[in-house]
């Protein structure tokens, strides 16, 4: 969630030890698309969810972007981001930046999810 990038990069910026290291900023859990994809459902109200088979699914950011740039707005959903959708799994190691910086990530999957629905809806994206 950006509350917590902001805390990372305060945190780093503030240290002396950060400098030139790479840290991973996250809640360190391990999440799954579907736990993304239900919380998503749940900020939204409720619903269901379907597959869509990955060459819709890449058609669609095709399209996205056709129609953003028709719109001359930024894409909601574009090939980069299809093809991230389409990934089994991201993953990465936030242990440094707890050791190192004692960072501790605040908003969890469902609150930063609804959240972040929540601004995109006051910006008339979705």
């Amino acid at each position: 969630h950006v509350h917590d990038l902001v805390e990372a990069l305060l945190l780093a910026g503030n240290a002396a030890a950060a400098d030139g290291r790479v840290y991973y900023a996250a809640d360190g859990e391990v999440h799954t698309v579907a736990q993304l994809g239900e919380a998503l459902l749940a900020a939204c109200g409720g619903g269901r969810a379907l597959h869509v088979p990955g060459f819709v699914f890449r058609f669609m950011g095709l399209a996205g972007e056709a129609a953003a740039w028709l719109a001359r707005r930024p894409p909601q959903l574009g090939r980069d981001k299809s093809c991230e959708g389409l990934q089994p799994g991201w993953v990465c190691d936030d242990a440094l930046i707890r050791t190192e910086l004692g960072y501790r990530s605040r908003i969890g999957l469902e609150e930063g999810v609804a959240g972040t629905l929540a601004w995109y809806r006051t910006r008339g994206w979705l």
